[in-house]
């Protein structure tokens, strides 16, 4: 396996990173622990944070939401008339909250803890899955129970991919155990297995991008790697940007890069220092992909990158 920092750097004059805002919270934020969301009817997205304290914050705004049990993910839901829930995963259940009327919408007990995700899985449209101790639940926008399953070990990580192009999404998911399984609806399809424990999973169409605890990215294309390499630092996020033919990987020394989804050559590349990580306790940057060179026929980029580095 090629180590990552000897891959060769391909394109370097055809796109550039450029910085388009950053700011700074006034509250330390946990790892993974941001999101954007429209928390308003019609309103612009902003930041929702939780921050170490068990608070779920948001950006320019007063309202906070305080969670007696430990948080360990936070995501949106479009289940409002025009804006979205906040969905808190804690160590013993799943709260999903409505901060356009201050209210719990539901709460539902999950043994063992979740981390949560949200999309459209075969036949269940908009369903909220949890994936705890070898289990899966799933819950619509009532609270009832729509889904669940049984999987080999316990869940740090999900995401959705048309892993058969059969035009409906299978569910991924990746474990401690090094596998990764793929689920058709409550049933198993795949099974693969890796080198070490799967912290990030991403989809990209039909297929979707990896990361594990040794440092290791890359790509799948069913149950066919497509590339891989290897860092001495540690993914943080993968993002399927500025389309599905690249992904940018943001690891945990600071460093962001565009590879191809396809073969994993790197477009650009650019380190923020980690001094600037530690110099308050969450950093928040946004990036635009600029292209100076049509070398091939890409779509047009999105106009912007936005992640949310954590003092770890």
């Amino acid at each position: 396996m090629a180590e990552e920092v000897e891959q060769e750097v391909v394109g370097d004059d055809a796109f550039e990173l450029t910085s388009a805002f950053s700011f700074s919270l006034n509250q330390r934020i946990l790892p993974n622990g941001a999101t954007s969301a429209r928390v308003e009817p019609d309103a612009k997205e902003t930041l929702v944070a939780v921050s170490a304290s068990n608070k779920v914050i948001l950006r320019n705004n007063e309202s906070s939401l305080h969670i007696p049990d430990k948080i360990k993910c936070i995501t949106t839901v479009p289940f409002g008339e025009g804006y979205d829930y906040i969905v808190v995963g804690t160590e013993s259940q799943v709260l999903v909250y409505d901060f356009h009327k201050n209210s719990t919408v539901f709460r539902r007990d999950v043994p063992d803890g979740v981390q949560c995700f949200v999309g459209k899985m075969g036949e269940i449209d908009r369903v909220i899955l949890c994936g705890g101790n070898c289990a899966i639940w799933g819950f619509d926008e009532n609270g009832k129970d729509v889904f669940w399953t049984v999987t080999g070990d316990a869940v740090t990580t999900m995401c959705f991919s048309d892993f058969d192009a059969d035009g409906e999404m299978e569910l991924i998911i990746g474990s401690p155990d090094s596998e990764l399984r793929v689920f058709k609806n409550d049933l198993m399809r795949a099974e693969i297995l890796e080198t070490d424990a799967v912290v990030v999973l991403q989809g990209i169409d039909n297929r979707f991008g990896y990361a594990l605890a040794n440092g290791t990215v890359g790509v799948y294309h069913q149950d066919q790697r497509l590339w891989r390499i290897k860092s001495k630092s540690i993914i943080t996020a993968i993002l399927s940007y500025p389309n599905s033919e690249m992904i940018t990987c943001v690891w945990n020394s600071g460093k962001v890069r565009l590879h191809w989804a396809t073969q994993g050559f790197v477009l650009n590349a650019l380190a923020i220092f980690w001094a600037r990580l530690t110099l308050s306790d969450v950093s928040v940057l946004a990036y635009t992909l600029n292209r100076f060179k049509d070398r091939s026929p890409l779509r047009p980029p999105k106009p912007s990158i936005c992640w949310e580095l954590a003092k770890l």
